[in-house]
């Protein structure tokens, strides 16, 4: 269509939402609200040419239907909160391509849902709670909250965003206390829906952006282990997937709550078992990789003398043994998140590495226009974390092809003879590289 008739469409839906409102036609405004909802979702939003009549229409629509105290009395309103909150969705993606800007104008415009202690979110949590958490999400990662700090937000503000804290709190520590009494029984199969856990899993998310408020990160702790307790004991496994990514959602919200700050424990050795135990679980290798950059630095910079945790330091032939199937994983993230995990530990070669140190200078070698890779030591696993995460182009074939050839000239050379290297690199003493014409990856 073109814009000129795209503006008529626009302008003709928003007539029809108005007239619904003026005349309390619920049904129909439920009908044309749909149609809104589909529409500005085409293209996340892009077709929305103006912006400004939609965000007056939803705070329309929050005044008609909508108090700070709750949603009114009518039963048949109160069916409306569910296609509400999809526009109010819809509305907040759309904002992030067409003007960023004008999300903290949403902010103001929908402040008064969160505002009263027995507020209009306390009464959606009851009607459609996973919408509400879906938009909570949403809103929070628009606005960054998780690396705000107490500042950005007024006292009014910090009151209400320290009741939906504690609301999250309140359903952890629910599902901490369900699941606890779920491994008490000597049923085999778990008791625990996946509407709940579809629940737990935003709610986990929602809760790592409230750092703000002092949300506590131990919170997330528990519940990681009771989740880990409950798959050790039950021997249905039917939704071992869905456990996992939970575990998973929960180590990357506890690590943007303690970034940048002393909360926390030092949750090394914990974390480091649960990525050997779910090492087949993406969500879990991606969020253990990600704390450990974020306590002890990229594992591609050059930082000088690393320090270790004892784990890192001690273990280091146990890791390569555990991991070295995931190396040959068909899905590239794995391999990623594994190599990433990996390059943490103090490799075996270390302690020998000043015999080569005469006879090998530092060498840089070049993996992209952006990304120099400083090599310092015989450890072959920096080098297949360089080459997983080039991106394979006609421009970066040749620097990724000089990487292959070390490692190839190091086993040649004996730079590398220990037999958990071999392992990892999945041949006994030689290694072939390939890149996939099809998935763009490189596969060992």
């Amino acid at each position: 269509m073109e814009p000129k008739e795209l503006d008529l469409v626009w302008s003709c839906l928003y007539k029809k939402v108005h007239e619904c409102v003026s005349t309390r036609n619920s049904t129909h405004l439920r009908r044309i609200l749909s149609v809104l909802v589909s529409a500005v979702k085409v293209k996340k939003g892009q077709k929305v040419s103006d912006y400004k009549p939609m965000l007056e229409l939803v705070l329309l629509l929050m005044r008609s239907y909508i108090t700070p105290l709750g949603v009114t009395e009518s039963q048949e309103d109160t069916c409306l909160v569910d296609i509400i909150l999809k526009l109010m969705l819809a509305t907040l993606d759309g904002l992030c391509s067409y003007n960023k800007s004008m999300i903290s104008e949403c902010a103001t415009q929908w402040a008064p849902i969160f505002k009263s202690q027995n507020s209009a979110m306390n009464v959606f949590l009851e009607i459609s709670e996973e919408k509400v958490i879906q938009l909570l999400q949403s809103f929070c990662e628009k606005m960054q909250l998780d690396i705000r700090d107490s500042d950005f937000v007024d006292g009014e503000s910090a009151g209400a965003l320290a009741r939906i804290c504690n609301h999250l709190q309140g359903t952890i520590c629910s599902s901490i206390e369900e699941i606890n009494n779920d491994i008490a029984q000597s049923d085999v199969s778990c008791k625990i829906d996946e509407g709940k856990m579809a629940l737990l899993w935003g709610v986990v998310n929602c809760y790592s952006h409230m750092s703000i408020v002092d949300a506590d990160p131990s919170l997330l702790v528990r519940l990681m282990d009771a989740i880990d307790q409950l798959l050790t004991v039950k021997a249905d496994k039917s939704n071992k997937t869905a456990w996992e990514s939970i575990i998973g959602a929960s180590l990357s919200s506890y690590n943007r709550l303690c970034n940048d700050s002393n909360l926390g424990a030092d949750e090394t050795k914990k974390f480091l078992i649960f990525a050997k135990r779910y090492k087949s679980s993406s969500h879990v290798l991606l969020a253990v990789a990600g704390y450990l950059e974020s306590k002890y630095g990229s594992s591609l910079e050059d930082i000088g003398c690393r320090m270790y945790h004892p784990q890192l330091d001690e273990m280091t032939a146990e890791a390569l043994v555990t991991f070295a199937d995931n190396l040959c994983h068909s899905d590239k993230e794995i391999r990623i998140s594994t190599l990433k995990i990996l390059c943490y530990y103090k490799s075996l070669g270390e302690e020998n590495s000043s015999v080569y140190q005469s006879a090998a200078k530092k060498r840089k070698i070049e993996v992209s226009p952006t990304s120099i890779v400083d090599n310092t030591e015989n450890n072959p696993l920096l080098d297949l974390l360089a080459i997983e995460t080039a991106t394979v182009s006609i421009s970066t074939s040749r620097s990724i092809q000089q990487l292959i050839s070390k490692i190839q000239m190091d086993l040649s050379a004996g730079r590398i003879t220990n037999p958990s290297f071999f392992t990892c690199l999945g041949y006994p003493y030689q290694i072939s590289g390939k890149m996939s014409s099809n998935k763009r990856d490189i596969y060992w």
